[in-house]
């Protein structure tokens, strides 16, 4: 989506080089993506990064594409760039949470360079909600 990411990601990690991977995931109504980038040159082996680019041109499939629907999505992506500034780095062990390694806010993109949980033990994804242990 954007150069600038690379510069960002390097001075955060300290990597020689650094690789695109695949998109993890698109987020809602064309606002950017989630990617794996793999570096070299640093004791990280990848990290993720989280994209949000506010479009031109609202879309929604069910036509939810107002003024005020977008400014809901703005302040809920300037949340969370702030908790994972401020209040992950709190969190222990017990409440498990990516590192924020860098996040920054250039014009209309927020870009937020995380640590990458599969390298560290939590590769699994559910698919489903399980209450029968509950």
């Amino acid at each position: 989506m954007n150069s600038s990411i690379e510069p960002i990601i390097q001075k955060a990690t300290g990597a020689s080089a650094i690789l695109r991977g695949a998109v993890i995931q698109s987020l809602w109504s064309g606002y950017g993506e989630i990617v794996r980038y793999a570096l070299t040159g640093t004791d990280i082996s990848s990290v993720i990064v989280k994209h949000v680019k506010f479009p031109n041109h609202f879309s929604h499939p069910r036509g939810w594409n107002n003024d005020f629907s977008h400014q809901r999505k703005v302040k809920s992506y300037e949340v969370e760039q702030a908790w994972y500034a401020r209040w992950a780095k709190t969190c222990t062990k017990d409440c498990r949470v990516p590192k924020a390694y860098a996040t920054k806010t250039i014009g209309d993109e927020h870009i937020m360079v995380l640590e990458d949980l599969d390298t560290v033990g939590f590769p699994v994804r559910k698919e489903q909600l399980d209450f029968s242990g509950i």
